[in-house]
């Protein structure tokens, strides 16, 4: 049993380190890492005009990559499933975007059917928080909230 209870102080301690790494989010506040949405839930929607706030959802450096300028490189299922989990879960309309069981349901299904791979396009705009709306003050950074 002390095994376990210090695995899971373990993996608690570790936790905030990791999202930290794992997001490209210009914000890194504890409380944002523990609950991105909660930590925005301040924001009023009629700032968000593409509906999707990316940093509702802690996402990878790849989602900014594959933006539809750069000379973009394809990616591997595992990149683009998290990508699109970024998306699903930062999107204010939850009928704006199908769910990912959902579209990997009917993706598997068209490969059974007639035995093609589907290739998905994101067709997407976003907004993400900037480094600049905090240093200027346009949005102020507590403990609690943004």
């Amino acid at each position: 049993m002390k095994k376990y209870i210090i695995l899971l102080s373990i993996i608690v301690v570790q936790m905030p380190i990791f999202a930290q790494q794992y997001t490209a989010s210009v914000l890194q506040n504890e409380n944002y890492i523990l609950n991105p949405k909660e930590y925005l839930s301040e924001i009023p929607k009629e700032y968000i005009q593409s509906g999707i706030l990316i940093d509702r959802a802690l996402y990878k450096h790849t989602l900014l990559e594959v933006n539809g300028y750069d000379k973009v490189t394809s990616v591997s299922y595992a990149e683009w499933a998290s990508m699109y989990r970024s998306i699903e879960y930062a999107n204010l309309d939850t009928n704006y975007i199908s769910n990912f069981k959902t579209l990997n349901t009917l993706n598997r299904l068209y490969y059974k059917s007639q035995n093609v791979h589907p290739i998905a396009v994101f067709d997407f705009s976003f907004q993400r928080i900037k480094e600049e709306a905090i240093s200027n003050g346009e949005l102020i950074e507590t403990d609690n909230l943004l």
